[in-house]
Parts: structure tokens; sequence; C-alpha cells
């Protein structure tokens, strides 16, 4: 279930998880996404800046060119608030995502490691049939494991998509057969 940001439990962003060797990331980064949020929020905020307030029309000219619903709004706890979720919302979820993207560390020989080097170390063994067979069935299954792992993955307000990251770690896989 998504973040309840504002009343929403939908997330906000919609993020790849990306094979990047030798890491597996986020496209775009949350670095990248803080920096929207961020840049989103001054720019909503400074449009307040010149709106000016109309509860102040009775005013004289002078002493109501100073109030702008920037003004009201900065002193409105409630939006203040809002503000600072929005602003923070990244900066809360930052090791829960980390150890979301290490989980996938468990396969990161799938690319790290040379290949024809394991395969000498086999040979080496001088292995039977059943040898083989086993390690092939070794690599189908990690295959269907890596099939298992949900597509779509919700921290906070990110939703996190894997569809790219399976197909990478399935042919990575498939490349050791």
């Amino acid at each position: 279930k998504g973040s309840n940001i504002l009343g929403v439990s939908k997330p906000f962003f919609e993020v790849d998880v990306q094979l990047m060797p030798p890491n597996v990331s986020l496209s775009p980064s949350l670095d990248e996404i803080q920096q929207c949020i961020n840049k989103s929020a001054q720019t909503v905020l400074s449009c307040y800046k010149k709106i000016k307030d109309w509860g102040y029309s009775t005013l004289p000219r002078e002493k109501r060119a100073n109030h702008t619903f920037f003004t009201r709004i900065t002193k409105d706890i409630e939006l203040v608030k809002v503000a600072l979720l929005l602003t923070g919302c990244v900066q809360g979820i930052r090791n829960t995502v980390a150890d979301y993207l290490n989980s996938f560390k468990e396969y990161d020989w799938l690319w790290k490691d040379d290949k024809e080097a394991e395969y000498d170390k086999f040979f080496v063994t001088n292995p039977s049939l059943d040898s083989y067979g086993k390690e092939l069935e070794r690599f189908k299954s990690k295959d269907k494991e890596i099939e298992r792992v949900n597509s779509v993955h919700i921290i906070g307000a990110l939703s996190l998509n894997t569809k790219h990251l399976k197909r990478h770690l399935s042919e990575e896989c498939r490349s050791w057969t």
C-alpha cells in the first residue's frame, strides 16, 4: 500500500529498478526525485507571492501591496505540514529503498562472476552427466526465482517497477547455460 500523504493511497512516482552493472539502481534516482519535488514545491509556493490577497482590498493601496496569498499560506500550519511532508517524503524512505535494492545482491554473481573461469573450475572436477544436469537445474531454479519477484514494489510514495530488471536478470541467468 502506498503513502497516505494528502490522503492519497497511490504512489506519486513510478520509478524503474534497473541493472546498471555493477549495481542495481533506480531511474530516476532518489536524489533526482527529491530535486523535482523540492523545485515543484518552491515553484508552487512562489506563485502565491504574486497573487494579492483580496481580504485586504479595503486597505489603502500602499498597505495592501504587501499582502499576498503567500503570507496567508505560510501562516497556515496544515499547509506548511503538507509542504514539509512533500519535501521530506523521499528522505524518509531512503534506507528502505536501499535495503530493497540490496536484496538483489544475491543475483550479482550473474553479471560479476567470470563465466569462463567458473566453467573451467567446474570442468576440472571431471563432472558426470548427472552433475551437468544438477547445474542446469540450479540455473533453471534461479530463473524461476527471478520470475517470482514482484513486478511492482511500493515503498512510500514510490512505485518501483522491476519488469526491466527481471528481464535483464533472466537474460544473465540464461547466458550461464
